[in-house]
């Protein structure tokens, strides 16, 4: 609606006020994904653009984690930083074969491109679907196998429930202590996980895991996988409806969780 010119904000709010449904608007006049049908999976009280969305550069004493999802033909991959002692991740950018792409030939974009964003000399680790262990057809090698013998990247994963993951973020969206989320997202590299984080990644249908859309789910899925295996769910409670890392939590506005750790003050970017 915003390319034509017969069409304006007053417009744009009658016709919203008029279906009653923002996201059905969406749909219907936004021609956009983040008004996918169905409920979403986290809502506009848990994900806040002005506080999720961060300009963020990689901490040098910190590794970088890659995160694999092995869709066929549409791989993706998201890179993130865990302070560990602050139980915070720094999710830096996002890479989607949306194209339908053959594994090899995106994990030399995905070098090229970390490469043209950070430089050289950085340590990775590289987790990802437990799938990816599995032979394929076409190669006679499983996904893990193709990229530890073209590229030496070793990929480890573990079998965890979908729901597990999903809590294991909504925990973290929550805000700490310190007045920072304890996840957060580069504002620039990261469009469709934060797309999906905003509301276009929805639940299956009387279920607590998410859509398969061909769309937000291949980085959705990258991203669980990496935090699960990062941020492992040794020692956990169940409290309030999300898994707690083992801490203590303590309540916040709206039933959001939060650990309860003292950590210092600091301004963004990092």
């Amino acid at each position: 609606w915003y390319e034509n010119p017969n069409y304006d904000e007053a417009w744009a709010k009658l016709t919203q006020s008029a279906l009653g449904d923002w996201r059905k608007w969406l749909r219907e006049y936004g021609h956009s994904f983040e008004g996918a049908e169905g409920q979403p999976v986290f809502s506009a009280e848990e994900f806040d653009r002005k506080l999720h969305l961060q300009a963020l550069t990689p901490i040098k004493y910190l590794t970088i984690c890659r995160c694999w999802d092995f869709g066929y033909r549409m791989p993706a991959l998201v890179w993130f930083q865990y302070e560990e002692e602050k139980d915070r991740v720094h999710v830096l950018a996002e890479l989607t074969g949306l194209e339908r792409i053959a594994l090899p030939e995106f994990a030399r974009k995905a070098i090229e491109k970390q490469t043209k964003w950070w430089g050289v000399g950085w340590e990775y680790e590289d987790y990802g679907d437990p799938a990816g262990n599995a032979t394929s057809d076409q190669t006679d090698i499983s996904d893990v196998e193709l990229l530890k013998n073209e590229f030496g990247i070793e990929v480890e994963s573990s079998n965890t429930r979908i729901e597990h993951g999903i809590l294991s973020i909504r925990v973290l969206l929550a805000m700490r202590e310190d007045g920072f989320p304890g996840i957060v997202f580069d504002h620039k590299r990261c469009e469709i996980l934060t797309g999906g984080m905003s509301g276009g990644l929805v639940l299956q249908e009387g279920k607590d895991v998410h859509q398969k859309d061909g769309y937000y789910e291949h980085v959705f899925d990258a991203l669980r996988y990496g935090i699960v295996n990062k941020r492992p769910f040794s020692g956990l409670g169940y409290v309030g409806g999300g898994f707690t890392h083992g801490l203590r939590v303590r309540p916040m506005a709206r039933g959001m969780l939060a650990p309860k750790r003292k950590t210092p003050e600091r301004k963004w970017p990092v």
